[in-house]
């Protein structure tokens, strides 16, 4: 096998394995290929490898859009298509700037909320539209790289992204999820006017899932069309309307939960949703790439194991060079508070004191905690800390670039980053 570059990938050499696994892959004469490839193989290396050796049309997917990143900028030869909300209106600038009125003058209106997603005709739709045109290039395209979200809504609400012959899914053990997920519906307590009881009054929202599709006939029915309204009365309208149509056609298979937001429905049976991802008339060959993917996980799509090819690759990583050690402190949840807060903290101070020699990641639960984290620990000054999701690629570049000592605080940087 040639070298990576020779392909045209960013890389000098291959890593142990990856050419056994891209073989794989490549001549299975099963329509599914599972390579179960441990921390450090370098997955995404594989998957871009095969968009290039392969000369049917391959799309890559992804389980997060900070995944979708790394892709990206790894690999300029796969055309990179996301959801609406990634793209600006251009239409909201000129054709239909008398229906934002309300914004700030310089406020960015993406896609997402653009006339079309009420029934508006645009006039840029056809050729000019930041997003419609990245979709129609992508399914022209012979390598395409999303996420799964948007791959799945565009498969269950539209044309999807055209056939591939060869559908790649990285992170694939959260196959499971991202289905179920892509079809979730939440209904907020904030529907305007008032529909549902607030959670504190469970007694009164509807007992079975038959009850729920009455009640939303009745919501829906009770709907005017929004017409040409401010932006906010009219995107609301929308919203309602579509999780509203969605709710008239679950059954007992799915199952809900009461926030403090809202009601949130879910599938329950991950094999009944399977087809949404891929059938035979749309994918020829799925190749699977995990770290923990297992066949327990394909059983659950209903995946027949006489139609599965298994390759397991080795960690690159010694036993003794990946210690896990138990530190007691105490119970860490989100009812954390007081003494237990500054006990925790000053565990954290001292495993990063006897470390300073080198750069290290402290994954939080949450965005709250990495602030105390920021604001408590005596070794802040050498902390890189994204305050939301939007700062996390220019944090990880930052930290990347650093010399120890330094540690990344965020509850973001988990599945799949390098």
């Amino acid at each position: 096998m040639k070298s990576p570059r020779e392909y045209g990938l960013p890389y000098d050499a291959w890593r142990p394995g990856q050419q056994l696994a891209i073989r794989t892959a490549l001549h299975a004469r099963t329509p599914h290929v599972v390579l179960q490839a441990p921390t450090g193989a370098g997955k995404s290396i594989i998957a871009a490898a095969l968009t290039k050796m392969d000369r049917g049309r391959g799309i890559i997917l992804t389980a997060t859009k900070a995944l979708e990143d790394q892709y990206a900028q790894s690999f300029p030869h796969l055309y990179d298509v996301r959801g609406m909300s990634n793209y600006e209106c251009l239409a909201a600038r000129d054709e239909f700037k008398r229906w934002f009125r309300l914004r700030a003058p310089h406020a960015l209106i993406t896609c997402d909320d653009g006339p079309c997603r009420s029934g508006q005709q645009c006039s840029l739709a056809k050729d000019g539209c930041l997003y419609f045109d990245r979709v129609r290039g992508a399914v022209a395209s012979h390598a395409v790289l999303t996420n799964y979200m948007y791959y799945l809504t565009m498969r269950r609400f539209s044309r999807g992204l055209g056939v591939a012959d060869r559908l790649i899914c990285d992170e694939a053990h959260a196959l499971p999820e991202e289905l179920m997920a892509a079809y979730r519906i939440d209904i907020p307590f904030s529907l305007n006017p008032p529909a549902l009881p607030y959670p504190e009054d469970r007694d009164h929202l509807p007992k079975v899932i038959a009850e729920w599709r009455e009640w939303a006939a009745g919501r829906l029915e009770g709907l005017r069309p929004a017409g040409e309204q401010n932006e906010d009365v009219r995107h609301r309208h929308t919203k309602q309307v579509d999780a509203l149509s969605q709710l008239l056609k679950i059954d007992e298979t799915w199952a809900w939960d009461v926030g403090g937001s809202g009601v949130t429905f879910e599938p329950t049976i991950p094999a009944l949703l399977f087809p949404l991802l891929a059938d035979p008339t749309t994918t020829s060959h799925l190749v699977y790439l995990s770290a923990t993917i297992t066949p327990a996980m394909l059983a659950l799509l209903n995946i027949d194991p006489a139609t599965v090819t298994f390759r397991e690759m080795a960690s690159r990583f010694p036993v003794e060079r990946r210690p896990v050690y138990l530190v007691e402190s105490v119970r860490v949840d989100h009812k954390m508070t007081g003494d237990h807060l500054a006990y925790w903290l000053s565990r954290i101070d001292k495993i990063i004191g006897q470390r300073l020699d080198r750069k290290g990641i402290v994954h939080t639960v949450s965005y709250a905690r990495a602030e105390f984290l920021c604001k408590h620990s005596r070794h802040r000054g050498i902390f890189v800390a994204p305050r939301r999701a939007s700062e996390l690629a220019r944090a990880i570049a930052a930290f990347k670039s650093m010399p120890p000592p330094a540690v990344l605080i965020s509850p973001s940087v988990a599945t799949g980053f390098d």
